[in-house]
């Protein structure tokens, strides 16, 4: 299911407010339905560890659009995980 869904521009970064790890990016809808909400895990990779993940939910998501996005970790501080941070995995969690 989540070859339907395209994550690009994904970008680890410090948050505006306070010393914790902000992930934003892109999704674009390419299945061949709108979703009225829709949820995605993004687990963030240390190697092949988990650090953590954010839970992303999209609502009036219909098909062929993309959509912004951007969380914060708040139980990770940047400063301590960026340089940890190798990469991250994406997993379709539901939605109607």
């Amino acid at each position: 299911m989540l070859q339907k869904f395209n994550f690009d521009n994904v970008v680890f970064k410090r948050d505006s407010s306070e010393d914790a790890l902000a992930v934003s990016g892109d999704i674009t809808n390419n299945s061949n339905r709108d979703y009225s909400s829709v949820v995605f895990r993004l687990v963030i990779l240390s190697k092949e560890i988990p650090l953590g993940h954010v839970m992303i939910t999209i609502n009036g998501f219909n098909r062929g659009r993309l959509r912004h996005f951007e969380k914060t970790l708040y139980r990770m501080t940047y400063s301590e995980a960026i340089n940890k941070v190798t990469g991250y995995e994406t997993y379709f969690e539901g939605g109607y």
